[in-house]
């Protein structure tokens, strides 16, 4: 095992990594590190369950959430189920459907003859249908881990959910989907776990979780493994658009889930599940062909609308309100905006006498609590602290953007940040070994950054071309991860090393987040 050098462990220690046994965790994460199925709450029970009602001969209905986290986790079920040859249905939401489950849809239960359904990735704050389900019989097993209030559960159910567990972990449903699916196939020595481990990791990337914890390890597992997975239609996808050795998370992120997400944008989330199911190479290629139209669509329009929204001048309060937008968009333009600006937005299209849409925020803000103080104002609202979904009548729309002007937004000041102090004249290629450890980088686990201090900051120009250069005793080029540019000089400066590869060459390149 490599020796830890005294920088790395000063910014492990900054970030609360500090036991011997946690550091060699954290840098060394190993598939035998995650939580074994039967220590989370109700996993042992729901498998007791649906064998149960497989003996019985029972028909199962599974109904997910069409966006990856909701796609991956009915993926694994429906693989049990099908090992199995169970008779089963399953439906996925999309962006076009109500975030609550409407309660009649126990009336087609009942009349398909439907004893237990699986919901995943949602249905934890759909009450009146659970209470239904309980009134006529039927099992529900619920997976999910979005916001709800415990208290209204109805009894009788199985909720398989982290407000359940005492381990704290920040799980997708597709994380305990896949745990469900690992304790159910306990009695299948054969089959290889890793395998799927690919499709957990794009879950965790999906929901934007804390890269730390058993998340780091399924991330990191990901990366490794997703250009040579075992689940042909995602290996096709990857080999198409990652053409590089090493994948990092923002390749992911930024080539492969909106991808996958897209055909549940425009209400064909099968696309993705089937995708992940076929096996022969010609309907694979169909399939991508599809999502490759989608994804375009799906660009095309959210670049339009963004572009639009910028122009504005009224978006002060951040509350945006569109005639006909296309609802299945507001998610990301309302991601978009936060993640350039630092702040919440509230985006909602307007049909008629009914408003749907997203609010986003950054990650140090709980917004579900605050805008549960007006649940009542909504027909349905339910997600996470900084992801909310929602519908409401035009009749509320002012009481509802009064409240939201009333809010105290204050954008979080960390420029200042930085994990430990650092001669740049000690910034040499062999220590990005070490930093490379850290990653994969992400939410809860961002780059490091080092403090430097007075070191002297030049300014070339080459024709239209401008550089910048910092020096002390060694030279580096910089860039900035902001438009705010300083004037030459001696500074303090907040960087992350990098290293960068120019025509087959490699250099270190200074990235810096602020200065003084």
């Amino acid at each position: 095992m490599i020796e830890i050098p005294d920088f790395l462990r000063q910014i492990l220690y900054k970030r609360g990594i500090k036991k011997e046994s946690e550091i060699k965790k954290f840098l060394f994460p190993n598939l035998n590190d995650i939580i074994e199925p039967n220590r989370i709450i109700n996993i042992e029970e729901a498998s007791k369950e649906i064998l149960n009602s497989i003996k019985k001969g029972e028909k199962i209905f599974v109904y997910g959430d069409g966006d990856i986290d909701g796609i991956g986790g009915v993926f694994f079920i429906i693989k049990f189920l099908k090992e199995r040859n169970v008779n089963f249905n399953y439906y996925l939401t999309h962006r076009l459907d109500d975030y609550e489950i409407d309660e009649n849809f126990v009336n087609y239960l009942l009349s398909e003859n439907y004893k237990i359904i699986i919901l995943i990735d949602c249905g934890i704050s759909s009450y009146k249908f659970l209470k239904k389900c309980s009134e006529n019989n039927i099992k529900v097993i619920v997976i999910d881990h979005h916001q709800t209030d415990i208290e209204n559960l109805p009894k009788g159910h199985i909720y398989i959910h982290p407000f359940f567990n005492s381990i704290k972990s920040d799980f997708s449903a597709t994380t305990l989907s896949f745990k469900l699916f690992q304790n159910l196939m306990s009695n299948y020595p054969s089959l290889s776990f890793k395998d799927y481990i690919s499709i957990v990791g794009l879950s965790i990337l999906s929901e934007n979780l804390n890269l730390t914890g058993e998340n780091r390890i399924f991330a990191k597992e990901m990366l490794k493994d997703l250009k040579y997975s075992n689940i042909k239609g995602l290996n096709f996808l990857v080999s198409k658009y990652l053409n590089k050795e090493f994948l990092e998370i923002e390749d992911v992120k930024t080539k492969i889930n909106p991808k996958l997400n897209s055909p549940g944008r425009f209400g064909k989330p099968e696309i993705t599940l089937n995708l992940f199911l076929e096996e022969k190479e010609k309907e694979i290629e169909r399939l991508l062909k599809e999502i490759e139209q989608l994804d375009k669509k799906r660009y095309e329009l959210t670049q339009k609308i963004i572009k639009d929204i910028e122009e504005r001048k009224e978006f002060e309060f951040r509350f945006l309100v569109f005639e006909n937008l296309p609802e299945s968009l507001c998610g990301i333009i309302a991601s978009r905006l936060t993640e350039k600006f630092g702040l919440p937005f509230f985006i909602a299209s307007k049909k008629g006498k009914i408003l749907k849409g997203s609010i986003r925020a950054p990650e140090d803000y709980d917004l579900y609590t605050k805008m549960k103080k007006i649940k009542d104002k909504f027909l349905s609202l339910g997600g996470h602290k900084t992801a909310i979904g929602f519908k409401f009548s035009a009749e509320v729309e002012d009481e509802i953007k009064e409240y939201w002007k009333s809010m105290k937004i204050e954008k979080k000041q960390d420029d200042k940040y930085f994990d430990i102090v650092f001669n740049i004249e000690d910034i040499k290629p062999e220590i990005f070994e070490y930093l490379n450890l850290l990653k994969p980088y992400g939410k809860g686990n961002n780059p490091p950054v080092f403090l430097s201090r007075n070191v002297f900051l030049k300014k070339i120009k080459k024709g239209d071309q401008e550089k910048y250069w910092v020096k002390k005793n060694v030279i580096f080029e910089c860039e900035f991860s902001n438009s705010k540019k300083p004037e030459e000089g001696k500074k303090d400066i907040f960087y992350t090393p990098e290293i960068k590869e120019i025509d087959g060459y490699y250099k270190i390149s200074l990235k810096i987040k602020n200065f003084q």
